[in-house]
């Protein structure tokens, strides 16, 4: 049985974000405190404090953001000044770490491959492709390629978001929808029964030996 880590998020009755965009907001904080190991509600909080300053030019947006949170001036300041911080840090990295984890969701979800499985078998595509770079001369690339993409590596970042890979799955169907620009993106409801969905997904994968998963946040839009 998982057991589901409520977090709340506030998206509605901001006059400066709509509750859709402002859950993405919440979507992308959760998944980069998971990575850099960073306060959720600080740096959730600190997103919506910098929206609100560079909603308008007259400042009511902040000033009304401000009074309602309890939050002076300069602690929203703070507060930009952290959650700018944060992503400038480990956007880079949390989105490398995105692309790997996809290829391993991809391959459980699309080729119905339990965990195990999919670690191994990307590996050896990993391998694969290695191999055909250092064939057309290019060993360079090839050390680049593979660096890092082995089972035990992905095992380990698999481990280390596991308690929000319902979040990792939507922001990387949504980054895949917006790169192609086809259809299907992951709605608003949709964010709001994410751990849900995933479990549900999870499950459809092996009947025989399913996948246990101890905790997943659950973020609850406020």
């Amino acid at each position: 049985m998982t057991d589901f880590v409520r977090t709340p998020a506030k998206v509605f009755g901001l006059s400066f974000v709509t509750p859709e965009d402002a859950a993405w907001m919440a979507v992308r904080a959760l998944i980069l405190s998971c990575s850099s190991g960073s306060d959720f509600q600080t740096l959730y909080l600190g997103l919506l404090s910098l929206k609100s300053r560079d909603a308008d030019e007259t400042g009511d947006a902040e000033e009304q953001f401000g009074k309602s949170q309890s939050l002076t001036r300069r602690e929203m300041e703070l507060l930009v000044r952290f959650a700018v911080g944060q992503f400038a840090a480990g956007s880079k990295k949390m989105r490398l770490d995105l692309l790997q984890m996809n290829r391993v969701l991809s391959a459980m979800f699309i080729k119905k491959m339990p965990k195990t499985k999919a670690l191994e078998y990307l590996q050896q595509e990993s391998q694969q492709a290695a191999k055909l770079l250092r064939d057309e001369g290019d060993a360079e690339r090839a050390s680049l390629f593979y660096q890092g993409k082995g089972a035990r590596t992905l095992g380990e970042l698999w481990n280390k978001y596991e308690v929000v890979l319902p979040y990792v799955y939507a922001e990387t169907l949504r980054q895949q929808v917006a790169a192609r620009e086809i259809s299907g993106n992951v709605q608003f409801e949709d964010l709001k029964y994410m751990p849900e969905i995933f479990l549900y997904q999870i499950g459809k994968i092996s009947k025989s030996r399913p996948l246990k998963i101890d905790a997943l946040y659950h973020l609850d839009f406020e």
